[in-house]
């Protein structure tokens, strides 16, 4: 390639540049055509010939090289071509020595971009020591042989350092990163290489290549085009190429729908939408159906001059590009419409500078920010496209909360959402801090207090049992002074003692789930015998007095509620000395199935896990000192409950609140009642998530969720309930009839009764009817009839029910009482035994089952008639009604229903009005069912529900159970006959609406959804009301599930549950719940989140499961159930660090590792 001429200057003229010229100078000359120029004379070139020659023959002389041959040919065949030129017809002074070419210097190369002098360098060097030679050998001719030879010996040492100093060094080449190491990677990066040594060696190993099995994509050479004109295209066209940006493009990854950034652009609208509902302003356009090609004439003139942009642009693009605009109609504000977000935020302010003191709206304006930031598609500039971090939407809340806080200064409820956002960033201390400051102002406010032991009980860093323990007894203390009067500053709040109930409770579960169940329930005991059985004459003494009296009780070894032979506070004086202690003092088997378990030789984890589980199955009752015994022969001081430790947390609970007592005491023995707890209880008490999980099957191991469903707390119950019956009336004493029977009959399985058991659940159901006050009951009556039933004698138990209507019909049901509504109760139960409709809640889908006949219906109308009409009932006189009966029949249950609505929505109805009211309007549907159809039926209850949403109190209860009766009805028609499933949905949906953490409509809602092989209603469903929902039923249902689903998947062939989608979804249920305040402390979530990621990391490192594992730890560091999960996940690598770990929080050991050690050696 030729390149532009170098001039240089010379110190005198020459007619030829020197043999010593830099290669630089002389490589722009690669050919020898300006030898026949026509400018140079015949004389000129012939001097040019002879000077050739005459370097020629001193090279010869000074290297004998085999190329000098080649050169001499090429010189006298460009000699022989100028001769035979001739002259010039011009001459021309030229400078010679800008023009010619060094080429006797070296030997001719080729014309090549990649050129070396290696071997100029070589020639050079050979010439030199030639010389040296020749010199060295002219010098020592006059001298002999032996001589040189011993010139030779005597300077051999200095001859070989001053050759090594003298030598000159090779010069490294770099250029070949072939022969020579190089760093450079490119070929760009080299300057004149030769495409033959365009490649490295590189002896040092590359793991990355063993481990991806090729190179990286940056070392891959690319072909770079160095021309943007489109090859082959005619002169007169001028096609290009793209423009190729300079600048790296960044690397477009192709999201899915579902990502972060497409979910934001679709929501987001468009800044300006026109709204299509004025159509007279909007004009109809004919749009064509392709886009119109103007074809010019070629012929026509001037068309070559015509710009080409004129024929290919229309009409507004060319006045865009010449800078002008078409004229538009500017489109009215109204025609428009706004982002729907920014109308909620201005509907926001709008509403907050009209009304500053709305605390409600101020706190929903808060939690409408996790809204912005979950949509993340708003229009507005400060959210639009950017990415809006955690802290920084704590401090917007938290800017919110003070600007509310300005105008309402000292608003409990303001100040307590603060300090439970500034709990995320601020430090413990100060937190506590500014509680007990809020406290010391407001003593009686028992919300304050609840998120004042939460607050310590969920942080791991303050926590201790000893320190709660503490505070709970600071709590009680200060509160028992409000109710009591003592504190006359401060005045007695409403339902103040249902308040102080439900801390007592969550005191009793909180010793429970640190391990100290016999405190637990010797708290719970005292808290019964306190309240129930306190002798009369202790009626209006001082608080201090009555505990006194109740400390003698406490210290001696009478038994107490629950154990055989208690007979009370009140009457323990006259039976003392004559029963025993319930705690038994013959040989305790404890220590015979320890050694049956060491002698398992199991692993360390797992006999420790065992030989725990066993000694609490054994120890939770308090431990009591027998006949001759003190309390110190008692080997567990544990198991020791003093009169000090129940002391603190005693009270005079009100008498309405004695039932809520011992419900909740049967719920905390895992028991099944007919009192259901409130959401905010259920989040901290993880037991009550059993009734749940009672209806998933399989999905649910004992490990997960501990229960001490066995013989010994069934007996305890059983003596309990036998004790406080007695102490109650009407409703009350019929409802814990009904628990004490459930109770008697669980110790038998349902699914395989021999006929022991139907005899022995006979003999227990004949035995309370023989009771005086349970002979006339018509709901103990009823249950005897269910227990029929369920042993498989429906025959037995319609006669039964027609022996009971015959001996208690009658009657007007008019007046609400425990006969009325029992025997109301009881004319239902027997229609859904003529229908043979199931008696269980409406939980799943039932099979299909013949139809009902027409003979069956006109029964049920009969039945229903004759208790509207008030007669006698008699089986054999169940005849067809006219139609003139029918309708007085339902006038009349229009009238009772509309009667009974109006005294449940007045204010203080009674429960036995509420359960009259629910019965009435059951028989009314069931009526209306078996004349005119299901939709009538549904018209009905919808009518009904509709009327008591505009009631005043809160009847929320008996709208659920309307809900309930509803879906019973339509899971029975589509049962017996064929029934599009939209009507279920429709009323299901309507139904979770209302109440989306009621477990018979979710379990109901998963029977139906689970049942078609599209999940998309099942996933909306749960992903919305896991954000919302502050009970942890929801996700329970949906996680135990999902897990039941990915449990049968992974039995298929080609699944893994790691790369499943469904694994994801499930842990998505969970975080949404857990970042709930109310659910972060739950530990039936966590215990869950364990079995989730157990079934994700089966046969993996388990990282993430640690992961989760120390986030449990950390918000609920009083469950002692987590550490045992620890132990049992994880094995030998945590078994010691968890019960280090234990022993520091003060948490209930049964069996340190140490006494372990002992007993496995032994």
């Amino acid at each position: 390639m030729m390149t532009s001429q170098k001039k240089t200057t010379v110190s005198r003229p020459s007619l030829f540049p020197s043999a010593n010229s830099t290669s630089s100078d002389t490589a722009s000359f690669q050919n020898l055509d300006w030898l026949e120029n026509k400018s140079f004379t015949s004389e000129t070139a012939q001097k040019v010939v002879v000077f050739q020659e005459e370097l020629r023959k001193l090279q010869k002389e000074s290297d004998n090289d085999s190329d000098d041959s080649d050169d001499d040919n090429e010189v006298k065949i460009n000699s022989a071509r100028l001769v035979a030129a001739g002259p010039g017809t011009s001459k021309v002074a030229v400078d010679l020595t800008q023009t010619i070419p060094d080429i006797c210097s070296r030997p001719e190369q080729k014309p090549s971009r990649y050129r070396q002098d290696d071997k100029s360098h070589d020639s050079e060097e050979n010439s030199y020591k030639k010389k040296k030679k020749r010199k060295r050998h002219t010098s020592s001719d006059n001298e002999t042989d032996s001589e040189r030879k011993k010139k030779k010996n005597k300077h051999k040492h200095k001859k070989k350092h001053k050759k090594e100093r003298h030598q000159p060094k090779e010069k490294r080449v770099t250029e070949i990163p072939g022969i020579f190491e190089s760093k450079k990677i490119f070929l760009d990066d080299i300057a004149d290489i030769a495409p033959k040594h365009a490649f490295k060696l590189d002896r040092a190993p590359d793991t990355n290549s063993w481990t991806y099995g090729s190179l990286y994509s940056g070392h891959v050479a690319n072909y770079r085009s160095a021309c943007n004109q489109c090859v082959g295209s005619a002169r007169d066209q001028h096609l290009f190429m793209k423009d190729r940006d300079k600048k790296k493009k960044e690397k477009v990854l192709n999201e899915r729908y579902y990502s972060k950034e497409n979910r934001r652009v679709i929501k987001q609208p468009p800044e300006e939408i026109i709204n299509v509902l004025k159509e007279e302003k909007i004009k109809k356009v004919d749009i064509p159906m392709y886009i119109p090609v103007k074809q010019s004439n070629d012929g026509e003139a001037g068309s070559e001059n015509k710009d080409i942009r004129q024929k290919i642009l229309d009409e507004s693009t060319s006045l865009y590009v010449m800078g002008k605009a078409k004229e538009t109609d500017k489109l009215d504000a109204d025609e428009t419409i706004p982002d729907p977000v920014r109308l909620k935020v201005a509907d926001y302010n709008k509403q907050l500078r009209e009304t500053p003191t709305d605390v409600k709206l101020w706190l929903e304006f808060v939690r409408f920010q996790d809204k912005l930031v979950l949509e993340d598609g708003s229009n507005d500039s400060e959210l639009a496209g950017k990415k809006t971090s955690a802290r920084g939407v704590l401090e917007k809340k938290l800017s919110i909360l003070d600007k509310a806080l300005e105008l309402n200064p000292a608003n409990i409820e303001l100040l307590l959402a603060k300090i439970e956002l500034s709990s995320e960033i601020s430090d413990t201390v100060k937190i506590n801090k500014e509680l007990e400051q809020l406290l010391f102002v407001h003593v009686a406010n028992t919300r304050l207090w609840k998120y004042y032991l939460i607050f310590n009980q969920s942080r791991i860093s303050v926590f201790t049992v000893t320190k709660m323990t503490k505070l709970y007894h600071k709590c009680f203390k200060t509160l028992f002074g409000v109710l009591e009067g003592k504190l006359q500053t401060h005045s007695v709040p409403e339902n103040l003692e249902t308040e102080v109930l439900d801390i007592f409770l969550r005191y009793c579960y909180f010793l429970k789930h640190t391990g100290y169940r016999e405190k637990a329930m010797a708290t719970f005991q005292a808290g019964l015998e306190y309240n129930l059985f306190a002798p009369p004459s202790l009626a209006g003494v001082s608080r201090e007095t009555k505990m006194a009296a109740f400390e003698e009780f406490w210290d001696s070894s009478c038994p107490r509620i629950g154990t055989v032979g208690a007979v009370g506070w009140k009457n323990w004086k006259e039976q003392s000395g004559n029963v025993d202690s319930a705690e038994e003092n013959s040989t305790d088997p404890l220590e015979d199935l320890e050694e049956a378990i060491i002698e398992k030789k199991l692993s360390k984890p797992a006999t420790w896990l065992e030989i725990e589980a066993l000694r609490e199955k054994h120890h939770w009752l308090p431990w009591q000192p027998g006949q001759g015994q003190t309390e110190d022969n008692c080997e567990d001081v544990e198991r020791l409950v003093m009169f000090d430790d129940v002391s603190p947390v005693l009270f005079n609970i009100a008498e309405n609140l004695h039932f809520e007592l011992v419900v909740s005491f049967l719920k905390f023995l895992c028991l099944p009642t007919q009192v259901s707890l409130t959401a905010e209880q259920s989040g901290i008490f993880c037991e009550n998530v059993i009734d749940v999980t009672r209806f998933c099957q399989g999905s649910v191991n004992e490990d997960v969720i501990f229960s001490p469903n066995n013989e010994s707390i069934r007996s305890f119950a059983v003596e309990l309930l036998k004790l406080a019956i007695p102490c109650f009336a009407e409703k009350r004493r019929t409802d814990l009839t009904l628990c004490l029977i459930e109770t008697q009959l669980g110790n038998y399985e349902t699914e395989h009764l021999s006929k022991s058991d139907k005899k022995e659940m006979k003999k227990i159901m004949k035995n309370v009817l023989k009771e005086e006050n349970n002979r006339n009951d018509l709901f103990v009556w009823s249950a005897y009839i269910d227990l029929e039933r369920l042993i498989g004698k429906p025959g037995e138990g319609e006669s039964v029910i027609e022996m009971a209507l015959t001996m208690y019909s009658g009657g007007s049901v008019e007046p609400a009482n425990e006969h009325t509504v029992g025997l109301i109760s009881l004319y239902c139960q027997y229609c859904e035994m003529l229908l043979q409709m199931d008696k269980e809640k409406p939980c799943k889908l039932l099979p299909r089952t013949l139809p009902v006949s027409s003979e069956i219906k006109k029964k049920v109308l009969s039945v229903i008639n004759c208790l509207m009409e008030a007669r006698k009932f008699n089986s054999k006189d169940l005849t067809d009604i006219s139609g003139a009966g029918v309708l007085k029949t339902l006038s009349t249950l229009s009238r009772l229903c509309s009667t009974s609505r109006e005294i449940v929505c007045s204010k203080g109805a009674c429960e036995l009005s509420k359960e009259q009211f629910l019965k009435l309007i059951w028989c009314h549907g069931l009526f209306v069912y078996c004349k005119s159809g299901l939709s009538s039926s549904l018209d009905i209850y919808s009518s009904v529900i509709t009327s008591l949403a505009n009631c005043s109190e809160n009847l929320s209860n008996i709208q659920r159970r309307l809900y309930e009766d509803q879906l019973k009805l339509i899971v029975f028609h589509m049962s017996t006959s064929s029934s599009p499933l939209h009507i279920l949905r429709e009323r299901l949906d309507i139904a979770l609406q209302r109440f989306p953490d009621d477990p018979v409509f979710l379990l109901l809602f998963v029977d139906v959804e689970r049942k078609s092989r599209i999940s998309g209603r099942f996933n909306l469903f749960f992903d919305r009301w896991c954000r919302t929902v502050e009970a942890p039923t929801p996700a329970v249902i949906a996680v135990l599930f999902q897990l039941d689903f990915i449990q049968d998947m992974k039995n298929s062939d080609n699944y893994s549950a790691c790369h499943s989608g469904l694994v994801h979804r499930a842990r998505a249920w969970l975080e949404h719940s857990l970042s709930l305040s109310n659910l972060q402390h739950c530990p039936v979530l966590w215990r869950l989140f364990f079995l989730v990621e157990k079934l994700a990391d089966s046969g993996g490192s388990g990282g993430r499961l640690k992961g989760v594992f120390y986030r449990a730890v950390q918000q609920c560091p009083w469950n002692k159930s987590i550490y045992m999960d620890g132990v049992r996940l994880f094995g030998v690598e945590q078994l010691q660090e968890m019960v280090d770990l234990m022993t520091e929080k003060e948490l209930r050991v049964q069996i340190p590792v140490e006494e372990l050690d002992i007993l496995m050696s032994s």
